[in-house]
Formats: structure tokens, sequence, C-alpha cells
């Protein structure tokens, strides 16, 4: 597989499996602003990577998404049931396509446009000037989309343009400099110029994200198994020289073999701790 559709595959998971949870506790507190800009900059990022690496499918939902999500943070729309409900809807549908594209290296034949079209339905200005008007009302949904948003076949006919009723209230780490141009040059996001936003508050958020990335290096799993499996060879080697050495009295070898043992030791701890996973990316997905 190509290096730049791994890491992207890599950090799309990464991001998503947090995206759920973040989804889940924006519907319960539609004020979280902070929480708001974080989804819509993860599916912002997805979107503009899937446009420099010719992802044309996963492209068109995450940016049907993305819209959606912007007109929420612009205050054109408020948070709903079930206006998260589409979303997730694309989540999903995300999610599918990349495991498809993680499996194949090339993303499956399909027929997004009754997801995509009923994404568009919040953007539309009766939907938005009625969401308004009854904001802090129970939502009306809108019309169901026939098949599941992850099953969605080629065959699958464009659903009619859903009638409005009167009263309806409704970083991917940069891998190349070319991508960094890429996603820094789509709508100014990521120089911290989003439309309603505080700029120096989304400098300073970005600056940190940098900072994070900066320190961080992935690596993969069989490389971490391997580093285990060799210090506990190590571990092993040094027990033996322990034993050997507590033999003798007067054993010319003591003090280098106790350093060996304490060096050991802390290694060993070491890559263990490299090796271990949050117990909170078992509990990612319940929420939802």
């Amino acid at each position: 597989m190509d290096d730049l559709l791994r890491d992207f595959l890599t950090e799309s998971n990464e991001n998503l499996g947090k995206l759920d949870n973040d989804i889940v506790e924006l519907e319960q507190h539609p004020d979280d602003t902070g929480r708001l800009n974080g989804v819509f900059r993860t599916i912002h990022t997805i979107k503009g990577t899937c446009g420099f690496l010719g992802l044309v499918r996963l492209e068109g939902v995450a940016h049907a998404a993305e819209n959606v999500l912007d007109a929420l943070r612009a205050g054109r729309l408020s948070v709903q049931p079930a206006l998260i409900g589409d979303v997730l809807a694309a989540i999903d549908c995300i999610k599918m396509v990349l495991q498809t594209l993680e499996e194949t290296e090339a993303e499956p034949e399909g027929d997004d446009s009754a997801l995509i079209e009923r994404l568009e339905y919040w953007l539309s200005p009766r939907t938005a000037a009625a969401d308004g008007a009854h904001h802090g009302t129970p939502a009306t949904p809108a019309p169901p989309i026939a098949t599941a948003p992850v099953n969605i076949k080629a065959e699958t006919a464009p659903a009619a343009t859903p009638p409005v009723p009167d009263s309806t209230p409704t970083h991917l780490q940069a891998v190349t400099d070319a991508m960094t141009a890429a996603l820094a040059n789509d709508g100014g996001v990521h120089a911290g110029n989003w439309e309603g936003v505080d700029r120096r508050g989304a400098t300073k958020a970005e600056s940190a994200a940098a900072h994070v990335a900066d320190s961080t290096l992935r690596v993969g799993v069989d490389v971490l198994d391997k580093l285990m499996n060799l210090v506990g060879e190590l571990a092993l080697g040094r027990n033996q020289l322990l034993q050997l050495s507590a033999s003798e009295e007067e054993s010319p070898f003591a003090k280098p073999v106790q350093q060996l043992d304490r060096v050991t030791t802390d290694l060993l701890e070491a890559v263990m701790k490299t090796r271990m996973q949050p117990i909170g990316n078992a509990w990612t997905k319940l929420p939802r």
C-alpha cells in the first residue's frame, strides 16, 4: 500500500473512532462550540485529503457532512436529534468506504446521492428558516432514506427532493509539503480563519495540535512486538548472569551485572508501557 494512503487511513480511523463519542456529547451539550469545531475540523481534514488523493466518493460524502456542520457553527442551524442522526449516517458511510479502501486500496462502487440529498435538505433556505423559528422545540425529522446509508448500492434510485412542510423545524498530520499546502488552502481552515470562530483561539488550538503532532511518532505494532520479544530474551540472559554472579563471593563481574540488571528492568518497563493502549478505546463506541 502507498505510504500516503496508509497514513491517511490510520489517521482517519483514529479520528473517526473519537468522532462518534464527540457527536453524541454534542447532541447532549449543543452549546459546546469547542467540541463542534473539533468535529468540523476532523471532517474537513478528511474531505481535504480525499481531494488530494483523488477519492471522489469519500470526498462527496465528507463535503456534504462538512457543509451541515459549518451551518451549525455559523448558527444557521441548531443541534437536534434528526440532524445529528444524518451526520452519524454520513460518518457510517465514510467508515464503510475506508474499510473497503483498506482492504482493496480502491473506493467501492456505490451511489450516495440519497444520503447527500438528505444532508443537503438541512441547508435549504426554508429548512434553515423554519429551524430558526422553532429553535428549542421538538424537531420533525427529515424524510427518511429508504436504505441504510452504509449499504446504499449503485442501483438505488436517487430519492425525490423531499417536500418541506411549513412547520418543519429544523490533524491528519501532513505527510508531504504538498498535502500541507492542499489542506491549508482549503477554505482557510488551517489558517484559523473560520467564520464565527475567534481567530486567536483557533490559532492557539492549531499551534497546540501541531506541537503534539511533532512530539509523537507512529510505530507499527509488529515492531513493538519484536522489541518486547527481544527485551524478554535480554531479561532471560540477565537472570542467568545474576545466578552465576551470585554463586561466586567475589566475582569481578558483580558490579557490571548489577548495572545490567537495572538497565534491563527499566528497558522492560518502558517497552511494556509503549505497547499499552488506553482502556478507554474499548468503550469509545458504547455511548452511541
